[in-house]
């Protein structure tokens, strides 16, 4: 909700409810006490019906479903890296450092000279046994059990932050690795960033399945270099590719989150104040009316409808999920109150899910790629479509995008030259390289391209400097050389 929209509904809600003072006080105070009983027996029925389902209701069961979604496999290790990435001392040495610190000037690609490369190797001395032990856990690790006070709205979560920092040492590690002619240091370092977007995966909070995702990302900006390159084994490609799968599966990440976000905001709804510091003076009436428990009903009810929404079609699903977001408010002045005090605490759900759906497809393009490779490595040669990579146990019917496409595929002939008949697809860099073209496309819509969908020629090749960022047109085209 925008500042504008969310200061007209406080204003709203603060003359309601202002109306409701006088009110009650020319009104019977019997019929305020059955109102507030009615409202709290009715809450409490749904609020049984949600725990028998297995969704959150409070802070002990978000707990409780925290821990059968986590391990604490490793844990002190854990917290013991992160704690050193978020150290001043640590800061003090990285501040001049690219990635992790505020050097902004960009990574050559490989084979250029790199003036900061000495920089970030005495920074990798400096941080040596911190760095092994994170390459050692993160090989083949799951979710992590970081300790959570769990307080509602008001619950920190420092570890998940900290994840960032240290998967940028680990693309560190790769890059260097990468210039050293290393492989199999590359994919220590390449694994140990899927095992960072995995550590966070476990938590039922929207925030830490948005700093998985990022993660993700920066994880596949540096395994798309090693896989177009063709640096890794058959083995290395196997591994990498079974650890990625989960990332496809964006109902267990939607799914998680919504039910954390239902049992953080139950909580709330008894002290309207954690809500906005604007309601502080109005908790006392928004509880005893009743309102504060029919506000939390009305929320749970919708956000029980947001987790039977069905992610199969990445089309439905967001057309869907904005259907549910723009829901209109019921005509009633007291439904319109309830719903205008859930909506200050509704997530905007519409953002995990276009971040979910533009991961998989990030995810699914990627796995292509890799099963592209491990064709090659297979039959001496690359497939000439997709559909024989089934031999590499692609099912088809599970990668489709947003516009219900399949990621294009293209064997190039070398003595042909490719196609950029369209502007959007004009090559910056010769193709003659590149031996296969995988491409897709980003399923973001902006104000130029409101139904974004697949080309039908490869988009532009853009410059292959290292990338940092999570959200990169870079991902959407892979050359196989």
């Amino acid at each position: 909700m925008t500042q504008p929209k969310r200061l007209k509904s406080l204003r709203w809600l603060a003359f309601v409810l202002l109306g409701m003072v006088l009110f009650c006080c020319g009104g019977s105070f019997t019929t305020l006490m059955v109102s507030r009983y009615s409202s709290e027996r009715r809450l409490q029925e749904k609020l049984e019906q949600l725990s028998i389902k297995g969704i959150p209701v409070d802070d002990a069961s978000v707990a409780a479903l925290h821990e059968t979604l986590t391990s604490t496999e490793n844990v002190d290790v854990w917290i013991g890296i992160l704690d050193r990435f978020a150290s001043q001392n640590f800061l003090d040495q990285c501040k001049n450092v690219p990635l992790v610190g505020k050097n902004e000037d960009p990574i050559p690609k490989l084979g250029d000279p790199w003036t900061d490369q000495a920089l970030v190797e005495q920074l990798m001395a400096q941080n040596a046994d911190t760095m092994k032990q994170l390459l050692d856990i993160a090989q083949d690790n799951g979710p992590v059990r970081y300790p959570i006070e769990f307080k509602s709205l008001g619950t920190l979560l420092p570890h998940v932050q900290n994840t960032r920092s240290a998967a940028r040492m680990l693309m560190l590690e790769a890059i260097l690795a990468a210039r050293a002619g290393d492989a199999d240091r590359e994919f220590r370092a390449i694994n140990a960033m899927i095992g960072c977007a995995i550590s966070v995966r476990g938590e039922p909070f929207i925030v830490s399945q948005l700093v998985s995702i990022g993660v993700h990302g920066m994880t596949v900006n540096r395994l798309q270099k090693a896989v177009e390159a063709n640096r890794l084994s058959a083995e290395q490609l196997e591994m990498l590719r079974t650890r990625l799968a989960p990332f496809s599966d964006i109902k267990h990440s939607f799914t998680v989150s919504s039910k954390g976000e239902i049992g953080m905001a139950m909580p709330a709804f008894r002290d309207p104040a954690t809500i906005s510091p604007q309601l502080e003076k109005l908790s006392t009436l928004i509880v005893s009316s009743g309102l504060a428990d029919r506000a939390a009903r009305k929320h749970a009810e919708r956000m029980e409808e947001a987790l039977e929404l069905q992610t199969d079609n990445l089309k439905n699903f967001i057309a869907d999920l904005q259907e549910w977001e723009n829901q209109p408010l019921n005509s009633g002045l007291l439904e319109k109150l309830e719903c205008s005090i859930s909506q200050q605490l509704a997530p905007v759900m519409s953002g995990i899910g276009s971040a979910l759906v533009r991961s998989k497809m990030v995810n699914d393009l990627t796995t292509i790629a890799i099963a592209a490779r491990q064709y090659e490595m297979a039959n001496g040669q690359l497939a000439k479509n997709l559909e024989e990579l089934k031999k590499q146990g692609i099912d088809l019917s599970l990668f489709h995008c947003v516009d219900g496409n399949l990621p294009n595929y293209l064997l190039v002939d070398p003595a042909k030259p490719i196609d950029h008949s369209s502007e959007a697809s004009a090559s910056t860099e010769s193709s003659k390289e590149s031996r296969a073209i995988l491409w897709s496309f980003n399923p973001t819509k902006s104000v130029g391209n409101l139904n974004p969908s697949l080309s039908p020629t490869p988009p532009a090749k853009l410059n292959n400097e290292e990338q940092s960022e999570e959200t990169d047109a870079i991902w959407w085209r892979w050359d196989l050389q």
